[in-house]
């Protein structure tokens, strides 16, 4: 696909059915890209003991947190590139993210450093020994071997939906997805290794995940990229507009690894490890939903970005509007689906042990109600990063992602026990779509395109053409 037609995609005006076609593939990508977890844990469960499936949920939030200058650098990079793509500035796009890609490989090293050393004392803080904390051990420290290359697979499978790639990046992941299942199926089933299995099959994967867009992007021989790599001098100019931007993107990969480290906390007080083997369970089904929203969100940023950076007023409202009413329908019809296969998908994770299975069941009866308000929530941060508006992006995503579910799993924990922690999860996703909608309203006048939508009018696109610089 040549450059012109990449950025003809960017520009052009999308239906409804449209555009759910146009984020088909980047939410086949993003989801299948991020499965090797529930591929883990799926294995995990039904060829381990709960111990060891446990040790791996009191982990999986830990050795999340050092990639995020990834989800960073992937999420303000590829709002700022669209950005650039949209006001002409083609060499400077490729430039920026040239710099980005090399900034994540230093980042992610020292990262991996940084997660080495505290992973010990951190399981010891949750609470874990014996067994519960060499298992997680085993498991966390082979994971994180893999931060520098899951890093560069999220950062590049959101440059490739930018350039126009989304073929090409599901193609990837497809590859990815196909090492991650095949090594845990031979190391876990036939050399019966376990958890050490599932870690390296994890670890294959994200290096593969990260090396062959890489090595496509450094190719001489296509013509017609919009971007490509070529090594260059550090700019930190770029860097830092890319992180302030992408923080909400990085806000929430921290912040949900420490929500889910105080859901644990709160798990062990209340249930012990079956509390946690349950409330991983749920989460790792509701991921595939959580995904999507991902998917489609990660889809339209780049068109939002573009049009933000072109003035096209008229077009932002209407991909506002169609957003929100597809991510609506979308939440519904996942609330439907949760309900009706909570128990066939309770049984997956629980390997036959009822009581588990119970509390299983429970938690997707009561929790699976925050879906319905999930898909509009994770959308309004992500709009906001598309505007380049990196701050208000980044404060709503800790409200989302921390403060809400914090208080909520606390306060109602300790009032209603185990459902209290469940009833959290619908309580914070509430409390995240009030906030989302006030800022909305607040910020009208500087996004006169929101003030269209509300009202239902189009007068402001010929008023207020200056307000989207």
């Amino acid at each position: 696909m040549s450059g012109n037609e990449n950025e003809t995609e960017l520009s052009k005006h999308y239906t409804t059915g449209g555009l759910i076609r146009f984020s088909v593939i980047p939410i086949l990508t993003i989801t299948i890209a991020s499965l090797y977890m529930i591929v883990d844990a799926l294995f995990i469960a039904n060829f381990t003991t709960s111990t060891s499936y446990a040790a791996v949920v009191l982990t999986s939030p830990y050795v999340l947190i050092f990639p995020a200058v990834g989800f960073m650098v992937g999420g303000g990079g590829n709002a700022l590139i669209g950005k650039l793509l949209g006001e002409k500035k083609q060499k400077e796009a490729s430039e920026t993210f040239s710099v980005l890609v090399e900034f994540t490989v230093l980042a992610g090293l020292a990262a991996t450093a940084l997660g080495m050393l505290l992973l010990d004392p951190f399981l010891c803080w949750s609470g874990a020994d014996g067994l519960l904390l060499s298992e997680g051990l085993i498991y966390g420290r082979i994971v994180l071997c893999g931060t520098t290359f899951f890093a560069l697979q999220y950062a590049f499978q959101l440059f490739l939906i930018t350039s126009g790639e989304e073929g090409r990046a599901f193609a990837y992941t497809l590859t990815v997805g196909a090492v991650n299942i095949g090594l845990d199926a031979f190391l876990m089933l036939v050399l019966k290794v376990g958890v050490t299995g599932a870690a390296v099959g994890t670890v294959c994967s994200q290096i593969a995940g990260g090396l062959l867009p890489l090595a496509y992007y450094c190719s001489r021989k296509r013509d017609g990229m919009l971007i490509r790599f070529r090594w260059t001098r550090m700019k930190w100019k770029p860097i830092l507009n890319a992180c302030f931007n992408g923080v909400s993107e990085m806000i929430e990969n921290l912040t949900e690894s420490l929500a889910g480290f105080l859901y644990n906390i709160e798990l062990m007080r209340v249930s012990g490890e079956a509390g946690v083997d349950a409330y991983g369970s749920l989460m790792y089904a509701q991921m595939i939903f959580t995904l999507i929203f991902v998917g489609f969100n990660e889809s339209v940023i780049p068109l939002i970005a573009y049009h933000y950076g072109a003035k096209n007023l008229e077009e932002l409202r209407s991909l506002f509007r169609k957003c929100t009413g597809i991510l609506f329908v979308f939440s519904l019809v996942f609330f439907a689906v949760s309900e009706l296969l909570a128990v066939p998908v309770s049984a997956l994770f629980s390997d036959g042990d009822a009581g588990i299975m119970a509390l299983t069941v429970r938690g997707f009866r009561i929790g699976s109600f925050s879906l319905i308000f999930m898909g509009v929530a994770m959308f309004i941060s992500p709009l906001f990063t598309a505007l380049n508006n990196g701050l208000v992006s980044g404060v709503l995503t800790a409200f989302e992602m921390l403060v809400f579910p914090a208080a909520a799993v606390i306060i109602l924990s300790r009032a209603f026990g185990m459902d209290g922690i469940w009833h959290s999860l619908n309580a914070s996703w509430i409390l995240s779509v009030l906030l989302g909608a006030v800022v909305l309203y607040g910020l009208k006048g500087r996004y006169p395109f929101l003030r269209g939508v509300l009202r239902k009018s189009r007068k402001s696109s010929a008023e207020h053409p200056e307000a989207c610089l």
